[in-house]
């Protein structure tokens, strides 16, 4: 009866050992196609700043239209490295770990698991055979033992799990207020004082413009007059 009792309380942590793998699984999935959606974005940013600095070669003559364009480039290319850096450390933070838990951890304790299973099957046919041989006693030993093993290994399992899971996403959430916080340095008190500039210049080509176009019009009604 005792034997009975422990099988089906085992095929229970089984069933949750499996229902861990999948979702665990899940997570790795979702994690890796995180990082290679991240990977594309940074190589399609690359592609974008290349494309500020082209265009940029466009205004030779004007001081303020080139060396804007080549400051907003800088700034855009420390941007970049931030992303390059979170995606790296959810690399190996977060899908490291997670591949640790499935390929190392669970596969350990499924491994014995297949042989409690063959255990649990031999015992029963000597049982069948014959309730007082040796066999069924040696069996009923080694049973006893690695059923013993296989319930350790599942209780370790699952505590050590709960914690690294909590310890592992609590970095990650601090890996990410790391790259806000730097990206707020960048974009607020670096930048403070070229965006100043910038929008002072900014302002008066604005001004600049409006006269030229007033300009321009004039000339372009004197000669619609013609």
């Amino acid at each position: 009866m005792q034997y009975f009792l422990v099988r089906n309380q085992l095929r229970q942590a089984t069933n949750h050992i499996d229902m861990l793998e999948d979702r665990l699984e899940q997570m790795s999935k979702s994690c890796n196609s995180v990082i290679n959606n991240g990977k594309t974005f940074v190589q399609e940013f690359q592609k974008f700043l290349k494309s500020i600095y082209d265009v940029r070669e466009l205004f030779p003559a004007d001081d303020v239209t080139y060396k804007s364009l080549a400051k907003f480039g800088e700034y855009l290319s420390e941007i970049q490295a931030l992303f390059s850096s979170l995606f790296e450390q959810t690399t190996n933070s977060v899908l490291r770990t997670l591949t640790r838990m499935l390929k190392e951890d669970i596969k350990k304790v499924k491994d014995q698991g297949k042989l409690f299973e063959r255990l649990s099957s031999d015992y029963d046919i000597a049982h069948v055979c014959d309730d007082t041989s040796k066999i069924l006693i040696a069996t009923r030993s080694c049973f006893g033992h690695t059923s013993i093993d296989y319930t350790y290994q599942i209780n370790v399992l699952f505590n050590q799990h709960k914690i690294e899971l909590v310890e592992l996403l609590l970095s990650y959430i601090n890996i990410h207020k790391a790259f806000f916080h730097q990206g707020h340095e960048l974009l607020s008190i670096d930048t403070e004082r070229d965006f100043n500039k910038i929008l002072s210049q900014l302002s008066k080509m604005r001004q600049d413009n409006v006269q030229k176009q007033k300009s321009l019009e004039k000339i372009h009604d004197t000669n619609q007059r013609k």
